[in-house]
């Protein structure tokens, strides 16, 4: 008989419900107490880190730092003829011939790259990386006048994502990367640092 309705009891609590005293409203919760309506429109107003940033950059060099590419460029062809004659091989001022246009051809013509940063991770020309992929990152402001973005990357084989800034600010991609990845000391690349000074 465990099933069965005392309706007798119900009709009786009910009815002590609607005799009962109503209970006082509390008037302000103890949040609203502590806060006065500026202090809560101020804090809404403040704002937040933005949660992803993304831009596209170019990274090529320019000026002296053009001149200075090609002039190692062609440092290393004289080389290859160098050790090429001294060898009497052909194919290694052939080998230094093609390394060095290669290089010459991918600064010249390369297409400008697109970085987008979220919660989710870093992508790079639609390259995916997530955020445990990056021990630390900093900001490169080079002697050229332009700013880089330096991952640290937690891979042997890739240590170090450089990626230009272009026009972006580099305090709200600092910002956002912040959230995610813990900032470091790089060191500028010293012959980066040479071709861009």
């Amino acid at each position: 008989m465990s099933n069965v309705l005392d309706l007798k009891q119900l009709q009786a609590d009910e009815l002590e419900r609607q005799q009962a005293p109503e209970e006082p409203v509390a008037q302000e919760s103890s949040i609203a107490n502590e806060f006065s309506e500026n202090d809560i429109a101020a804090m809404l107003a403040a704002p937040a880190f933005p949660q992803e940033i993304a831009w596209e950059a170019h990274h090529q060099l320019t000026g002296g730092a053009r001149n200075k590419h090609n002039a190692i460029l062609g440092g290393l062809v004289a080389l290859g003829a160098v050790v090429g004659y001294w060898q009497a091989s052909v194919m290694t001022f052939l080998v230094s011939l093609a390394g060095a246009t290669a290089l010459g051809v991918r600064e010249r013509w390369s297409k400008p790259i697109r970085v987008s940063i979220d919660e989710h991770g870093v992508a790079v020309d639609g390259r995916h990386m997530n955020h445990a992929q990056f021990a630390s990152f900093d900001v490169h402001a080079m002697p050229d006048d332009t700013v880089e973005l330096s991952l640290q990357s937690a891979s042997w084989s890739v240590p170090h994502f450089r990626l230009p800034l272009g026009e972006q600010n580099p305090s709200e991609v600092s910002d956002v990367l912040s959230q995610y990845i813990p900032k470091g000391r790089h060191p500028i690349p010293r012959i980066d640092y040479f071709l861009r000074k």
